[in-house]
């Protein structure tokens, strides 16, 4: 069974949630975080849309069938929490590890884990 189906009329992509598909387009997702339920102990993952709105995915969703799915040239682990969508990366800082994206999100800050910057510095600084 493949957890995310595939759509691909205008760059949309189909979200699974607990109430069904919800369909946005890729261009249109910031980044995807997995966070922790305070209701149960299972966690879940979140995306949250350049609109600022959030979408809650099924709870058997994997990080590795999202990046699949989405695409691994355009979206980017940041640590095993989060994936970002590379077209709203404003900058990257080494020494802090923190991950900067354009406005409306630039006051929010993704951290970067050790494992993962190793692996971008090898893909993006090239100069």
């Amino acid at each position: 069974k493949q957890l995310l189906p595939r759509v691909n009329r205008n760059n949309l992509v189909a979200l699974p949630t607990t109430k069904g598909l919800q369909f946005v387009s890729k261009a249109d997702v910031v980044y995807i975080e997995y966070r922790k339920s305070d209701f149960c102990q299972r966690g879940y993952w979140e995306v949250i849309l350049n609109n600022t709105q959030s979408v809650r995915l099924r709870p058997n969703t994997r990080s590795n069938s999202i990046i699949d799915y989405l695409g691994a040239d355009d979206f980017v682990y940041l640590s095993q929490s989060v994936i970002v969508n590379l077209s709203y990366v404003n900058m990257m800082e080494y020494k802090t590890r923190m991950c900067y994206l354009f406005p409306p999100f630039y006051d929010q800050p993704l951290k970067v884990s050790r494992q993962y910057l190793a692996g971008l510095k090898e893909r993006f600084d090239v100069l």
